[in-house]
């Protein structure tokens, strides 16, 4: 003979609640779309005296703003470096502001680093497929002297998706 009580029909319905509720939210999160991100390489090379920074859209560099719609807002679209070399003069890109060299410093690892930015002046392109494509610039800094022996460059994109700045950071390379 089985006792049913009511403490043993509690007891078994706290047990069975989670695995519902479990598996009622699965399909929810299962189905939501990726937030947007900045998908980005830039293309950093040198030589003794010239510093090239360019984003073509091919397959090794490139300025993406991923998993949007039609309705998503992007503004304030700038493309940065950081350089551990300060008083660079950089040539500007036909739909790209003029590049600016930041008046503050940042410091990594022991080395500080001298930020070159650009804002987007052409208009922001549609997305395709959930996608856009940022025009592409090519930055090129020419000085009278070497640069030094050991130039550290970073990459950085930097957008307003529906009015939150979204930031993607690249790693300190040496060129």
């Amino acid at each position: 003979m089985t006792n049913i009580t009511r403490r043993s029909i509690t007891s078994g319905a706290a047990w069975s609640l989670p695995a519902i509720t479990v598996a009622a939210a699965a399909p929810s999160s299962a189905g939501s779309p990726p937030p947007p991100s900045i998908r980005r390489a830039f293309s950093v090379t040198r030589s003794s005296n010239v510093l090239t920074v360019q984003s073509n859209n091919d397959s090794t560099s490139y300025y993406q703003v991923l998993n949007v719609t039609s309705n998503t807002k992007l503004t304030n679209v700038r493309a940065s470096v950081l350089v551990n070399v300060s008083g660079l003069q950089f040539t500007g890109s036909t739909g790209w502001s003029q590049v600016t060299e930041d008046k503050q410093t940042y410091v990594d690892n022991g080395i500080t680093y001298y930020r070159y930015f650009a804002t987007l002046t052409a208009p922001v392109p549609a997305p395709v497929n959930g996608t856009v494509t940022i025009p592409s610039f090519r930055w090129t800094s020419a000085t009278s002297s070497a640069l030094k022996s050991s130039v550290y460059v970073n990459g950085r994109g930097t957008i307003a998706i529906d009015g939150t700045d979204v930031i993607q950071i690249g790693a300190y390379i040496l060129v």
